[in-house]
């Protein structure tokens, strides 16, 4: 019952509002990881591009 109230809300107004969930940040760890195997993808030639999405 509790996942289905976050999920929908209501406004004042009667209007039906689909709840957002947050993006957890990543660990300093986390990043690091990412950072390498970008650095190694770009190494063996592949194409790969950084986005605020995936930082």
């Amino acid at each position: 019952v509790k996942e289905q109230e976050q999920e929908d809300m209501v406004d004042a107004q009667g209007n039906t509002i689909k709840a957002v969930e947050k993006k957890k940040k990543l660990t300093s760890k986390e990043l690091r990881k990412k950072k390498k195997d970008r650095m190694e993808r770009r190494k063996r030639g592949e194409e790969v591009y950084t986005t605020d999405e995936e930082l």
